[in-house]
This record gives structure tokens, sequence and C-alpha cells, in this order.
């Protein structure tokens, strides 16, 4: 087994080999300074109370696209399931 491989900043660290390396989040390249900075600013913009209700809105919203998708992934099987049938039919 090669280890568990992490790709952050165009490095790739194999903590396998050297076990006394900390595994540090790595998201959009962003370190835990930025990260914390751009909460504080957010906490700023928008208040303590406003925050848990853009989530919430935020969360709706992830739902019903996902749900739209289904909606349509399904919506779209079930036209060529039915044109599949239809051609069957026809020979």
């Amino acid at each position: 087994m090669t280890g568990f491989k992490q790709i952050c900043s165009k490095k790739i660290t194999n903590f396998a080999e050297n076990p006394n390396i900390r595994m540090t989040p790595c998201i959009f390249n962003l370190g835990t300074g930025e990260i914390i900075v751009i909460l504080v600013v957010v906490l700023l913009l928008f208040g303590a109370k406003r925050i848990p209700e853009l989530a919430r809105s935020m969360g709706k919203g992830i739902s019903q696209f996902k749900q739209g998708m289904n909606d349509a992934v399904s919506e779209i099987k079930d036209n060529t399931t039915e044109n599949s049938d239809k051609s069957a039919a026809e020979k």
C-alpha cells in the first residue's frame, strides 16, 4: 500500500513514509488563516442572526436543485424507455 497522498499546492506528500506530517485541510488552496479571516468577514457582514437563515435557504436551494436534477434524469429515462418500446413494437 502506498499510503494516503494529499495533493495541495502542486506538492504530493506521502503520509505513510513520514507520519510526523500533519494533515491540514486544503480547500481551494486556502490556508487556515485565510479561512478564519473569510469567516470573520462573513460574520461581520451578515451578523450572527442572519447566518443561520442564509445557511437554511442555501440548503433548501441545493435540495431543490438536486430534486430537479433527479426529476429531469427520471424523465429522460422514461422517454428513452418509451421510445425503445415504441420502436420494438413497430418491428
